[in-house]
């Protein structure tokens, strides 16, 4: 990350942090909820897939509501597409794809937990040094 992507992080708004916290929270979370099942495991069982569905959904409402600099800032986390999935989840629900929703905890949660991660570290790290 270059130093321009960091400009304006001591200065990251404190509801901002609390998003990401409560962001990568909601994807640990996920994680539990499907830490001891496979996929055709998942598929069969509602509660699991409910729980799932709505960490997904808490998830994408927080992006929504995150502001525009950090979304502008971090370009490469597809923002658009995690708030998207939240409304479709929310309006579109009885037709969720399910086994696409399992990919979604295996693939796409991962890469946001890292980025969320690299965010905060870096907002973090700014802060102590603006600090001294």
């Amino acid at each position: 990350m270059n130093q321009q992507n960091l400009k304006g992080y001591a200065f990251m708004k404190r509801s901002d942090e609390e998003r990401l916290k409560k962001i990568e929270s909601y994807c640990k979370e996920t994680f539990l909820f499907v830490s001891e099942t496979d996929l055709r495991s998942f598929l069969k069982d509602l509660k699991t897939i409910r729980a799932v569905t709505m960490t997904l959904v808490q998830i994408g409402e927080l992006v929504y509501k995150l502001s525009d600099e950090i979304k502008n800032d971090h370009p490469d986390v597809p923002w658009r597409q995690i708030a998207g999935l939240r409304h479709r989840l929310v309006h579109d629900y009885d037709n969720t794809d399910y086994a696409a929703v399992w990919d979604i905890v295996q693939v796409n949660i991962p890469e946001l937990v890292a980025n969320i991660k690299t965010i905060l570290e870096n907002s973090n790290k700014e802060n102590h040094e603006n600090k001294t």
